[in-house]
């Protein structure tokens, strides 16, 4: 695993209402929560830079 690939841990706060959007979405996709959020970082993070 190179230094890229090594993932960090984040604590992130949002309001339960979200949370629970977020999980909800998560599962209608059969992903985790933490994969669903990812899934988004990146997508926000790629478009940044194009």
């Amino acid at each position: 695993m190179t230094n890229a690939d090594r993932k960090v841990p984040f604590t992130l706060r949002m309001k339960k209402e979200l949370s629970e959007k977020i999980q909800k979405e998560a599962k209608s996709r059969g992903i985790s929560k933490n994969a669903y959020i990812n899934q988004i970082l990146h997508k926000v993070a790629k478009e940044e830079v194009s």
